[in-house]
C-alpha cells in the first residue's frame, strides 16, 4: 500500500523553498514513506509516496496528477499509457480527454487528485468499493488540503489539528469512525465512489458512481445464475492476477476457501494461504481451514495467536491506524500478514465482501424476519398488537418473553433495529459519558447517519438495502480499513477479487431470493459452489477471525498489564463516567466477558492511540 497527498490554492502556503518539507512531513503520515515524489505549481501540490501511486504535471496545461492504488482503464489507449509511464500520466491523459468524466473510464481500487489551474479546480475521487482512502480539509482561506490518511492532512500548517469529540463518541458507537467523518474537526472522508470538485474557493461533493438495481433480476433460470457465479467469481480472481508471489488469507470460509483455491489454479506452484487460530472454545476454525487446504492441495501455514502476541502487539496496533480503530480482529489479520512477509509472500488476496455481496450473513435473515410484522397494518399494530404485548411478561415463560421480545424489536424501522445490542442502545448516554463531555455532543448523531445512509437505497428491495448499507459501514468503513492496515503495517500489499467492480455489478442482477432464501444465508454462491468447495467448508457455520479478548483479559496477566493501565489513565480525560468504567470492569469478571470485554478494548485503544497522537 501507499498514498498521496498535496493542497491547491492554499494562501497560506508555504514559500517555494519549504514546499518540499511541507510535502515531506504529510508524507510521513502515509502508510509507507519510501520513494517519495512531488509536482508542484504556483498554487498546488501533489505528492505520492510507495511502490503503487504516481504523480505526473503537464506544465504546459497547468495540470498536476496523482493516483494510488490498482486502477484499470476501460480504453486501450488509457491502458497503454498506463503500462508505458504510469496511472498518473493515464490520469492526465484521461482528465485532458473527458474531464471530470474520466471517472467513468476508471476501475479497480484507485484514489487520485487532479489539480487544474488554468481552470482553478480540483478533482479528488475514490473508487466504488472505498479500498483507497482519501482525506481533505478546507482551509480558513477556503484553500484544499488532501491526503490518504487523517494525519496527513493534519500536518499541513494550514490545517488545525483538533480531536472531535462527536467522533469519539461515533468512535464508541461504531467501533471505527466512519466516513464521511474522521477523528478531527473539519477533516474529511471521501464515500465510496465519490467525487469532490473545488472550483476556486468553492467544494463540492456527489457520487460519481452508486449501485443501480440489475435489470436482468427474472430474466435467467436459476442454473444459470449459478453458472454465472461460478464464472463471474472465477473471473474475479483471475483479474486479481496471483503469482508466485501471492499467498491468501484463509479462515475456512466460503470466501476465503473459494478465493484460495481458485488462486491456487492459477499459479504454477501450489499458492501459500494462511490461517490464524486460537487456543479458546468456540474460537477456533482450523478445522474448517485445514480441510480447505487439504482440498484443494494448498500450503498451509497457521499460526496460534496467544494473549501474549496480543498484549506485545497492542500498541502497535493501536497507534497504526491514522484514526482509533476498534476492530479487535485486527489483530489475526496482522499476524497473518506478518507469517507471509516472513514467507516472502508480498501480496496477499483476501476474501472481504462476499457475504455482503451474495447475502451471507445471519442478521439478513434475522432482520428480514422482523419486516414481516410491517406488513400488519399500522393501526392494528399501534391499537390491538403492542399495548397487550407490552404487559406481557420480559423474563418467563420463555414463549411469552420470546413474543414481547419480537414485537419490541420489529416495531423499529431500519435501520435503527440493527442497533438495538450496540452499547450506546443499551446503556443510556447519560450513564456511559460523563456530563460535560456529553453537553459537547449530539447523540442522535450515529442515528441520522445510518438513517441517511440506509435511505441512499431507496430503489432497492429489503435484502438489498441492508447489503448495500453494509457495503458501506461494515465493508469500506471496518473490513477494508483493518485489513489494509495491517497488512501495510507487515509489509505486504492485498487485494480483494470478490470486490472486483464486474463481481460488484454482476451481484446486483442476482434476484433478492437466490441471495437468502428461506434462512438459507448465501443460496446461488453455496449452490454454485457446492461441487467444488469441500463439505466442511460449506456446511459450517459463518465465524471468522474473531478474537477471545474478554475471556484472555481475566486469565492473562500480561494482557491485563498493557491493558488495565491504559484504562485507568483514560479516567482522567473525562470522556466516560467513572462509575461506567467501573461497571464494566465487574461486568467483564462476572457476566459476559466477551461483550463487555469489547468495551474495554475500545477504551483501553482510544487512550493509546490519543496518547500517542498528543503532541
Amino acid at each position: 500500500m501507499s498514498g498521496l497527498c498535496g493542497w491547491f490554492n492554499v494562501a497560506q502556503d508555504p514559500a517555494a523553498a519549504a514546499r518540499p518539507d511541507t510535502a515531506r512531513r504529510m508524507a510521513a503520515e502515509l502508510p509507507q514513506q519510501q520513494a517519495v515524489a512531488f509536482e508542484t505549481q504556483s498554487r498546488g501540490l501533489v505528492c505520492s509516496a510507495g511502490a503503487d501511486s504516481w504523480v505526473a504535471a503537464d506544465p504546459d496545461a497547468m495540470l498536476l496528477a496523482a493516483i494510488s492504488g490498482r486502477p484499470h482503464w476501460s480504453e486501450p489507449e488509457l491502458a497503454a499509457a498506463a503500462a508505458k509511464e504510469g496511472d498518473a500520466r493515464a490520469l492526465l491523459s484521461a482528465y485532458r480527454k473527458y474531464g471530470d468524466a474520466l471517472l467513468q473510464k476508471v476501475s479497480g481500487s484507485f484514489a487520485l487528485a487532479v489539480v487544474d489551474e488554468r481552470e482553478d479546480r480540483a478533482l479528488l475521487a475514490v473508487d466504488r468499493m472505498g479500498i483507497r482512502p482519501l482525506c481533505y480539509a478546507q482551509t480558513a482561506d477556503g484553500g484544499l488540503v488532501l491526503g490518504s490518511t487523517a494525519t496527513s492532512v493534519v500536518s499541513h500548517p494550514a490545517v488545525h489539528k483538533s480531536v472531535s469529540n462527536e467522533s469519539i463518541y461515533r468512535f464508541f458507537y461504531f467501533h471505527v469512525v466512519p466516513s464521511p467523518a474522521t477523528i478531527f474537526e473539519g477533516v474529511y472522508k471521501l464515500e465510496p465512489g465519490e467525487q469532490l470538485i473545488a472550483e476556486g474557493k468553492v467544494t463540492s461533493r456527489s457520487f460519481y458512481w452508486q449501485p443501480q438495481p440489475g435489470a436482468s433480476r427474472s430474466a435467467s433460470s436459476e442454473e444459470d445464475i449459478l453458472e454465472a457465479v461460478r464464472n463471474q467469481t472465477r473471473a474475479a480472481v483471475a483479474r486479481s492476477a496471483p503469482d508466485a508471489a501471492t499467498g491468501c488469507f484463509l479462515s475456512g470460509g466460503l470466501d476465503s476457501s473459494t478465493v484460495s483455491g481458485l488462486a491456487n489454479e492459477m499459479t504454477p506452484e501450489p499458492i501459500r494461504v494462511y490461517t490464524i487460530g486460537f487456543d479458546q472454545q468456540g474460537y477456533d476454525e482450523t478445522t474448517f481451514a485445514r480441510a480447505a487446504a487439504s482440498h484443494f492441495g494448498l500450503e498451509h501455514i497457521e499460526y496460534y495467536v496467544t494473549p501474549q502476541d496480543v498484549a506485545a502487539a497492542f500498541d502497535a496496533l493501536s497507534t497504526a491506524y491514522d484514526e482509533p480503530f476498534g476492530n479487535s480482529s485486527a489483530i489475526p489479520a496482522l499476524f497473518c500478514a506478518r507469517k507471509a512477509r516472513e514467507d516472502g509472500v508480498t501480496r496477499l488476496l483476501a476474501g472481504d465482501g462476499g457475504d455482503e455481496l451474495f447475502g451471507g450473513n445471519e442478521r439478513y435473515a434475522t432482520q428480514r424476519l422482523f419486516e414481516h410484522y410491517h406488513k400488519i397494518p399500522e393501526a392494528i399494530r399501534r391499537y390491538l398488537v403492542e399495548p397487550p404485548v407490552g404487559l406481557l411478561p420480559k423474563d418467563r415463560p420463555v414463549l411469552l418473553r420470546k413474543i414481547r421480545r419480537y414485537v419490541e424489536q420489529a416495531r423499529l424501522a431500519m435501520p435503527d433495529r440493527l442497533f438495538t445490542y450496540n452499547f450506546l442502545e443499551m446503556f443510556p448516554p447519560g450513564d456511559v459519558f460523563d456530563p460535560q463531555f456529553l453537553g459537547t455532543v449530539e447523540t442522535a448523531t450515529p442515528t441520522r447517519e445510518c438513517r441517511d445512509w440506509y435511505q441512499r437505497s431507496g430503489d432497492f428491495d429489503f435484502l438489498d438495502r441492508m447489503l448495500l448499507f453494509d457495503w458501506k459501514l461494515t465493508v469500506a468503513d471496518n473490513d477494508i480499513r483493518k485489513v489494509n492496515r495491517m497488512c501495510e503495517l507487515a509489509g505486504v500489499t492485498v487485494d480483494y477479487p470478490l470486490l472486483d467492480d464486474e463481481l460488484v455489478a454482476f451481484s446486483l442482477g442476482i434476484p433478492a431470493n437466490m441471495k437468502l432464501r428461506g434462512r438459507e444465508l448465501r443460496y446461488a454462491f453455496r449452490k454454485a459452489h457446492e461441487n467444488y468447495l469441500p463439505k466442511a467448508v460449506l456446511e459450517k457455520d459463518k465465524h471468522g477471525f474473531g478474537l477471545p479478548f474478554g475471556e484472555w483479559l481475566k486469565s492473562s496477566d500480561e494482557l491485563r498489564a498493557r491493558i488495565l493501565p491504559a484504562i485507568d489513565r483514560f479516567r482522567e480525560r473525562g470522556i466516560l463516567r467513572n462509575d461506567f468504567i467501573d461497571e464494566m470492569q465487574t461486568k467483564h469478571r462476572h457476566e459476559h466477558a466477551g461483550y463487555f470485554g469489547n468495551m474495554l478494548w475500545l477504551i483501553a485503544v482510544l487512550e493509546t492511540w490519543l496518547a500517542s497522537k498528543s503532541d
